[in-house]
């Protein structure tokens, strides 16, 4: 039994010693990999045993655009039959094949060069008749546009461009001209694509308001380089997409920006929208008739939105203001639709806080009134609001609430209040009187317009601004005290003020606006030496409404200093109602009297 055991024993051991006998014979494997270096090949790599020789000619990768030219090994070498000693690389070796680069302008061939699959060139220069030539792009459809260097495809490479002459844009938009501009007013008839050259005639060309208003079927626009476009030429339009030739324009956030001016949404856009963090303003209609939007996000760095900027926009709409100092932001105005009526609903979230009535923002240590929903009927508006000194009231900020069960019959602005902005107080049918604190340094426009009950306004600063219309259609207005250094009175400031009989104008005013004073109740008023320019209308039908006593008995104007070399149309200033001018020398008494009626 001992026996057997030795010899099983000994055929185990004689058994392993020949299979590492043999295995010591056996020859070494070694890995060979093949980069075909931008081709394609069906094997990367080969495991081979050492010995073997290899014909790598026979091995042929693939690249479209270029001819093959061998491998070359680690050191660069060419190589072409190898015997495997060791691990081994090898990677491909190219030529590029010629490439035609074809330009077609209008659709039809341009020009064409040879170049090499994969050369990095610039396009030509397109030299046309005048006109505007739009750039180069990358496709027949004139969507990818190319940048200034381009890289030939294999075998061909394909350019598109447009270029637009006075005979395209004459047949296709409808326009008006000045001595100066060339303004788009519309289109002939609907189009999917448009171009708008920098120039027609030799003018440059301007796309005007509401030129492209409602255009559904307008898709895609491409602007020329000196292009100005206009507040709400594309409001409700179509458009998704612009191609811009230059200029101050920019696309981003799925809108087209003028410097940091968001001035109209595209037409792609949905859901919940935040405008980008550097706007500093919304153009007028910039969001209107983009149904597809539910809520729009404004942030702090946006100081103004512009009138009917979300007209027509869908039911519901949810808008958030961040903050808007010095904003012109108000619910009423600018989420109206294109006729003026009011139709759709409207959330209005404000993440400015609310203090005794007070919806305010803070920025800079500052505070902004942005509106009021108290009850208080006799306001004494605070001088800091949450530790900040209040120095504006917004657009619309008071608007209009005789309207509701709020009425303000009077108001004490602090002395920490720079400005007043448009139509704040528009419509206060019960405020009776007010008086600006020094520190005001501007009045907005209509700020006061249609204030009926308002009988007595009177500023204390010297130097505030007042816009156009400020108190026009205050028909109970009759005492009026301006700022001693007020420089204009701006177009239509008291237009339909009825009872304003008389007024002084201060001895540093140099202009009148349009209607200033027109249907106002002036029977005589004394021009300062100082004014140069009235403008025509200013006091057309004054003294007359609803006074029989003077209806028909000329407006006296009192020319301080005489005429001194000044030139007035007096027929356009009072729309060819009767006059009589009187002219007092430098002495003060009167030297002339010229009755014109």
């Amino acid at each position: 039994m001992k026996g057997k055991r030795t010899i099983i024993l000994l055929t185990v051991m004689v058994t392993a010693l020949l299979a590492a006998l043999l295995a010591a014979c056996a020859p070494e494997q070694y890995t060979i990999e093949f980069d075909p270096a931008g081709g394609t090949l069906d094997v990367s790599n080969m495991v081979v045993e050492e010995g073997v020789s290899l014909d790598l000619s026979a091995i042929i990768p693939e690249r479209e655009g270029y001819e093959f030219g061998g491998w070359k090994d680690e050191s660069g070498g060419a190589a072409t039959l190898i015997v495997v000693n060791s691990d081994m690389k090898f990677t491909a070796s190219w030529t590029p094949l010629a490439s035609t680069v074809t330009y077609y302008v209008n659709g039809e061939v341009y020009a064409s060069e040879e170049r090499v699959t994969g050369e990095v060139f610039t396009p030509i220069e397109y030299a046309g008749e005048e006109g505007e030539f739009f750039g180069w792009y990358l496709d027949a459809a004139m969507t990818v546009k190319g940048a200034s260097s381009i890289t030939a495809s294999p075998k061909s490479t394909a350019l598109y461009g447009v270029f637009i002459n006075d005979d395209n844009f004459a047949n296709t938009f409808v326009y008006t001209s000045s001595q100066t501009a060339v303004t788009i007013e519309g289109i002939k008839a609907h189009a999917e694509v448009i171009y708008i050259p920098s120039s027609y005639d030799g003018l440059e060309v301007k796309v005007g308001r509401s030129a492209f208003e409602n255009e559904e079927s307008l898709k895609r626009i491409y602007v020329g380089a000196a292009v100005t476009i206009e507040e709400g030429a594309f409001a409700g339009s179509g458009v998704t997409d612009v191609y811009l030739n230059g200029g101050n324009y920019s696309i981003k956030n799925s809108a087209l920006y003028n410097g940091n001016t968001l001035l109209f949404l595209l037409a792609g856009a949905s859901g919940d929208y935040v405008v980008s963090d550097d706007t500093s303003e919304i153009a007028a209609y910039a969001f209107a008739g983009r149904k597809n939007i539910t809520s729009v996000t404004i942030p702090s760095s946006v100081s103004a939105v512009g009138a009917r900027a979300f007209a027509d926009c869908e039911e519901g709409l949810k808008i958030t203001l961040q903050a808007l100092p010095g904003g012109n932001f108000h619910a009423d105005w600018n989420c109206k639709s294109y006729d003026g009526e009011e139709k759709f609903s409207y959330v209005l979230h404000s993440s400015g806080k609310s203090d005794e009535g007070y919806v305010y923002v803070l920025r800079g240590g500052r505070a902004y009134i942005l509106d009021y929903v108290g009850s208080e009927s006799e306001l004494v508006l605070p001088r800091t609001i949450d530790g900040c000194a209040l120095v504006g009231i917004e657009r619309a900020a008071f608007a209009e609430n005789d309207e509701s069960e709020i009425r303000i019959t009077s108001i004490i602005f602090p002395d920490t209040l720079q400005y007043i902005g448009e139509s704040a107080f528009s419509g206060c049918g019960y405020l009776t009187s007010v008086e600006f604190p020094l520190s005001l340094q501007s009045l907005g426009a209509s700020a006061f317009a249609g204030c009926v009950s308002l009988d007595k306004a009177v500023f204390t600063s010297s130097s505030t601004i007042i816009a156009p219309a400020a108190f026009a259609d205050c028909l109970s207005l009759s005492e009026v005290m301006l700022p001693s250094a007020l420089k204009e009175i701006a177009e239509d400031m008291f237009a339909n003020c009825s009872s304003l009989k008389e007024i002084k104008l201060p001895e540093t005013l140099t202009a009148i606006g349009m209607g200033a004073f027109y249907a106002s109740g002036i029977k005589q008023i004394s021009i300062p030496a100082s004014v140069e320019s009235i403008e025509e209308h200013a006091f057309e039908q004054t003294g007359s409404i609803d006074d029989p006593e003077s209806f028909g008995r000329p407006v006296v104007f009192v020319l301080t200093g005489g005429l001194n070399g000044r030139e007035f149309d007096w027929d356009a200033i009072t729309g060819g109602f009767p006059y009589e001018i009187k002219q007092n020398s430098c002495h003060g008494f009167l030297a002339k009297i010229l009755v014109l009626w």
